[in-house]
């Protein structure tokens, strides 16, 4: 997966599907500041991942799009302090800063449920 936060173009209307899971799944947080954080992409552009922060830290509203076909595959809670409980915050010490934009990032196998 490549960062391409700074380059991605938008071609789903994603406000339109993460305002219903945002009002289903977070309705008591009205004064969040709900925005795109990071936006991850196949290598082969097939698919991208749009994180969106939620109220809890390193959590985010993870939709998938498939960028050929131009639509929404789903979404599910990327729950990074799960996937990793000894993982500190970039810019703590001994920390490594975000990735840049063209940065190679590896995405962790999803939970079976």
């Amino acid at each position: 997966m490549l960062n391409v936060t700074d380059s991605a173009d938008e071609v789903v209307d994603l406000w339109g599907y993460a305002n219903v899971i945002i009002e289903e799944d977070f309705h008591n947080c009205t004064a969040w500041d709900w925005h795109v954080k990071f936006i991850y992409e196949a290598k082969d552009g097939s698919y991208q991942h749009i994180n969106i922060p939620v109220p809890k830290d390193n959590t985010y509203l993870s939709v998938v799009v498939d960028l050929p076909r131009r639509r929404i595959m789903g979404h599910y809670l990327l729950d990074l302090g799960a996937l990793y409980p000894n993982w500190k915050a970039a810019g703590q010490p001994g920390q490594s800063p975000e990735p840049s934009g063209t940065d190679e990032v590896p995405i962790p196998a999803r939970p079976a449920p």
